[in-house]
């Protein structure tokens, strides 16, 4: 959506301001896990509960604003969507996180510095 889409610019601002305070909000919520969990073996459920969370609270301030300009869209179903997309994206993230250590366990037989793993506290 952008102004020249029937926005006017105080739908913009609306937007622009309700969808940071959400988004902000929102991801204190894996934050806080990821700062908390980090040992646990439970990590990556957690995280994936908390990035369902993010996304509901991202989802319901984006509601908020989309409910005034199109009414047919049904918020329950723009947070649940949007909370899934969240769940997602970290799901995405973990792979990438699972796949670099994985790998490096190979390099750190075959090269005298790899580099820095990511997964081992320094």
């Amino acid at each position: 959506m952008t102004a020249g889409d029937g926005m006017t610019r105080r739908d913009l601002a609306r937007w622009i301001g309700v969808v940071s305070l959400g988004e902000t909000v929102g991801f204190a919520v894996p934050a806080v896990v990821g700062a908390t969990a980090g040992a646990s073996p439970l990590f990556v459920p957690l995280l994936l509960a908390a990035g369902a969370v993010e996304g509901a609270i991202l989802g319901g301030a984006q509601a908020l604003v989309i409910r005034r300009l199109l009414p047919a869209v049904r918020p329950a179903r723009w947070i649940l969507l949007t909370a899934g997309a969240a769940v997602g994206v970290i799901a995405g993230l973990a792979m990438a996180v699972v796949t670099g250590s994985t790998l490096m366990t190979i390099l750190r037989r075959h090269a005298p510095d790899p580099g820095p793993d990511v997964t081992r506290p320094r």
